[in-house]
């Protein structure tokens, strides 16, 4: 995740004159959207006149290493001798206007100042139509600017920093409406919310969509305004996803089905459509290919720190030692194994086309307990996080079961609206299970008690004829966008989809948003594979003829990533 910005909100909703209803709430959800596009933020809700200036000056006392600084205030705000002022609660009198209200100018050359290399971005909902006449009414009534000299209403910024996007919820001398359609924020707030969540668009296109938004909410009577002198890119995305080419593996087989990452190796480990499994390090003395049997293919894969497994098309379970020595091979079913996972450092389950789950003693090759499933087809299963033994499948029958092993029993069977699972996992927090199915539909899953929490559908965007007519040639059937492989990444906040389309889609998990979509280009393949490393930099997923990719994140192609997969895309 992107961290080096930081951001002061203020939200004014009680005002000691003419209270507002939504500010306060505003600055909560602002807050709350930019820590998660990596802010720091700092929120101040119904500041009197001294605690205000303290805010700003704070947000001034520079910090090494910022990227982006942002200002966002919701509240009352006039303009006063082509002003802009924002409005403290505890403001009531106008002579001191100048004094007790800092005005956006001073803001504005304050940030410069301080952030001189930095974006800075500056954020004003106010003039707001509820109680704006009325406040303006209560103050010149106490005296001091006469009334015709004061307007609730803001007017174009002065300001000639450089790097300084401002933006205003409305046009100068309009007024701003301060709920919006769903009443918990001021209507600009509220389509700044909406629009901040969808990646890919600039500052300047994320500000003008909330302008399509509030115009056409407010039936043309409020029009918000930017003034801009930006000369870098910005955008809010916050999160540095791998999704650069930067090379290809040359793979002893034509098809990556299975890939882990290893973190005894440095490397990844890859299996498909061929009686080998290659072990895929940064540091090319160490790469090897491990032989299955004749006339076999690795369907999937799996390692930790003492054991790599590999399940073949035909029902055998290879177990290797670490340093890859080949230890057993255990016939398990007489049709191809799906999935596997370990419960124990030593114990692990292996599932396939029969429905049933088998547990395997991996240090003495030997099957300790056969449990019949009411799921005909297992095509994923997973040990679930912080469990004594339990373990999710899934496959068809519109159905997910979570069994505890140790004891032969079903926990608990979960009703799915798609009839097949293609694949599952848990985010590294133990927080969430996703699952992947037909029709592009992902669903997400409190881990905890297994609740459908959020879905999102990927729906298969065909743009190209001659593609669908070789995939219906292939396979005899329309196509259809399948979700066949998931891989979270390391902080749990990302996960990564292969699908049939094919392409790999990253999705932002709290806000089920697409981040960045990458069309693969090969027609009929489907990404089975997507793995990462450890880190989150690098990853790996199924390409075409023979071919996986190398995707790797921005931060990984700033050091010395390419030194690395120089040497590491050669096998022995």
């Amino acid at each position: 995740m992107i961290t080096n910005r930081k951001a002061l909100v203020i939200g004014n909703s009680k005002y000691q004159i003419k209270p507002l209803q939504n500010p306060a709430n505003d600055a909560s959800a602002i807050a709350d959207i930019l820590t998660d596009k990596g802010f720091s933020v700092t929120k101040k809700t119904d500041l009197h006149s001294v605690d205000f200036f303290t805010a700003i000056d704070d947000l001034c006392k520079d910090a090494p290493d910022i990227d982006t600084v942002l200002f966002y205030f919701a509240g009352h705000g006039v303009e006063y001798e082509e002003e802009n002022y924002l409005i403290p609660c505890d403001f009531t009198c106008t002579d001191n206007l100048k004094y007790e209200s800092p005005s956006l100018s001073d803001i504005c050359k304050r940030m410069s100042e301080a952030y001189p290399d930095s974006n800075k971005i500056i954020i004003v909902d106010a003039c707001r139509t509820n109680g704006a006449k009325d406040f303006l009414n209560m103050l010149t009534s106490r005296g001091g600017i006469e009334k015709c000299s004061i307007r609730t209403t803001l007017t174009r910024p002065r300001f000639s920093q450089i790097d300084t996007f401002i933006a205003f919820a409305t046009a100068p001398g309009m007024v701003a409406a301060d709920a919006g359609v769903l009443g918990e924020n001021g209507l600009y707030t509220e389509c700044l919310i909406e629009s901040i969540l969808i990646y890919g668009m600039s500052i300047e296109e994320l500000f003008r969509l909330v302008r399509e938004k509030v115009i056409a909410k407010s039936n043309f009577k409020q029009i918000p305004w930017e003034h801009s002198s930006l000369t870098t890119y910005f955008s809010f995305d916050n999160y540095d996803v791998p999704c650069k080419l930067i090379d290809t593996i040359t793979l002893p087989f034509d098809e990556l089905y299975s890939s882990a990452f290893s973190a005894n190796t440095e490397g990844f480990l890859l299996a498909g459509s061929g009686s080998k499994v290659l072990v895929q390090t940064f540091d090319s003395s160490h790469d090897i290919e491990i032989h299955l049997h004749d006339d076999v293919h690795g369907e999937v894969l799996l390692i930790n720190d003492d054991y790599l497994l590999v399940g073949d098309s035909s029902g055998y379970l290879h177990v290797f030692a670490m340093k890859f020595e080949h230890k057993e091979k255990i016939h398990l079913f007489d049709s191809a194994i799906f999935a596997i996972s370990f419960i124990s450092d030593k114990t692990a389950v292996a599932c396939g086309d029969s429905g049933v789950i088998k547990e395997i003693d991996l240090e003495y090759g030997k099957v300790l307990k056969t449990i019949n499933t009411k799921i005909k087809h297992v095509y994923a299963a997973t040990y679930v996080p912080g469990s004594s033994s339990y373990v999710v499948i899934a496959g068809g029958e519109y159905r997910l079961e979570i069994w505890d092993i140790k004891r032969g029993r079903i926990v608990k069977a979960l009703n799915n609206n798609m009839y097949y699972t293609n694949t599952i996992a848990f985010s590294p927090d133990g927080k969430i299970l996703a699952t992947g199915h037909e029709n592009g539909v992902i669903n997400f899953w409190d881990a905890n008690c297994f609740s459908l929490i959020n879905s999102i559908n990927l729906p298969e965007r065909v743009e190209n004829i001659v593609s669908v007519i070789e995939v219906v040639k292939d396979s005899g059937e329309i196509p259809t966008n399948h979700i066949v492989s998931l891989s979270f990444s390391p902080d749990s906040n990302v996960i990564t989809v292969g699908t049939s389309e094919p392409s790999i889609e990253f999705i932002d998990v709290k806000y089920v948003q697409i981040i960045k979509k990458i069309r693969l280009d090969f027609p009929v393949s489907r990404v089975y594979s997507v793995c990462q490393s450890t880190d989150g930099n690098i990853l790996i997923s199924t390409g075409h003829k023979r071919k996986a990719y190398v995707f790797c994140t921005n931060r990984a192609t700033d050091k010395d990533i390419f030194k690395h997969t120089a040497t590491a895309l050669q096998y022995v």
